[in-house]
């Protein structure tokens, strides 16, 4: 599936894709051996903590929201922050294991056209 398939199919104008957000969005991924319901609730309280601590300390992370993939083992949780770097610390804050960090787009924040 091409990109330009995905934009069709969510009503999504090139324009619309193009234009970037005011903060950049990223998804941190943990992927976590036997992690449960409750560790992932926990982890998701620390992250958001860590967040609130960053933006303190005058580096703005927001926690947007998390996904936990209980058959992947995996939990998701997504940010707005200035970089990549400032998403890695607050995940070292949270005592967060990120497996993988990546600039994403929210498709939440985004407005469809008409089809």
């Amino acid at each position: 599936m091409t990109m330009a398939s995905v934009r069709r199919s969510l009503h999504v104008t090139d324009t619309q894709w193009a234009t970037p957000a005011a903060v950049p969005v990223f998804l941190l991924e943990c992927y976590w051996p036997d992690v449960t319901l409750r560790h992932a609730a926990t982890a998701v309280a620390r992250a958001r903590s860590a967040a609130a601590s960053m933006t303190r300390d005058g580096r703005p992370v927001r926690y947007l929201h998390g996904v936990f993939v209980p058959g992947e083992e995996s939990l998701l949780c997504v940010f707005e922050a200035s970089s990549a770097g400032d998403v890695a610390e607050t995940a070292r804050r949270a005592a967060l294991r990120a497996d993988r960090i990546v600039a994403a787009i929210d498709l939440r924040a985004r407005r469809a056209t008409p089809a």
